[in-house]
């Protein structure tokens, strides 16, 4: 399984390349027709990705599994922290998400 720092930077390089949200409608998506992928989104592997899943929360049975599936613990605090980086992605403008993501950096205690 991927450790915290794992995760966070796969995410951190994710977005910062991407560096435009991936919504439809204003709905955030883990993935989308354009192919751009949210925070989490960005964790799944893409065999083990299911666009039927698109809608559903982080915390549902079906969502942890693709992630699970994917080598990325379910545990709590990763958990947590994959929460956090999706509200960065969902809810701070994307020219604004490095300070975000260096916020979610200090919290966890991890690298930037």
């Amino acid at each position: 399984m991927k450790t915290l720092q794992e995760t966070f930077n796969i995410v951190k390089s994710h977005l910062l390349k991407q560096n435009k949200r991936c919504a439809e409608d204003d709905v955030c998506l883990y993935r989308n027709d354009e192919g751009l992928k949210c925070a989490v989104g960005a964790l799944i592997n893409d065999d083990e990705y299911r666009s039927e899943h698109n809608e559903l929360g982080l915390h549902t049975g079906l969502v942890k599994n693709m992630l699970t599936a994917s080598g990325v613990s379910t545990d709590r605090e990763s958990m947590d922290l994959m929460h956090d980086l999706q509200s960065t992605h969902d809810q701070i403008e994307p020219e604004k998400w490095e300070a975000g993501l260096k916020l979610t950096a200090v919290k966890y205690n991890l690298n930037y």
